[in-house]
């Protein structure tokens, strides 16, 4: 096995496919919150009510992916944030 393969191994990269979650979050005031997992990609997108939309990007690895979900749906419900929508994993 190369020092790739036991990197990637290591990262859970090899040989699991790719999937897509996305997590809805609605504000009446403040607009939407998307996070959207992919892979090992974690995007937070702001569509606010007025103005631009913002996109933050995190790594994150398999085992600590279902911790930082965890820590900022916390986050945004405490400030007001309601979950709309969860979409399920999906293949890519």
């Amino acid at each position: 096995m190369t020092a790739r393969a036991r990197l990637l191994g290591a990262l859970g990269l090899l040989h699991h496919p790719r999937t897509r979650s996305t997590w809805r979050y609605t504000h009446p005031q403040h607009g939407v919150w998307e996070i959207t997992i992919t892979g090992l990609l974690a995007t937070q997108t702001h569509h606010p009510t007025n103005g631009k939309v913002t996109r933050t990007r995190h790594l994150v690895t398999r085992r600590r992916a279902a911790d930082w979900l965890t820590h900022r749906h916390t986050a945004l419900h405490k400030a007001g944030w309601q979950l709309d929508t969860i979409q399920a994993s999906t293949t890519i």
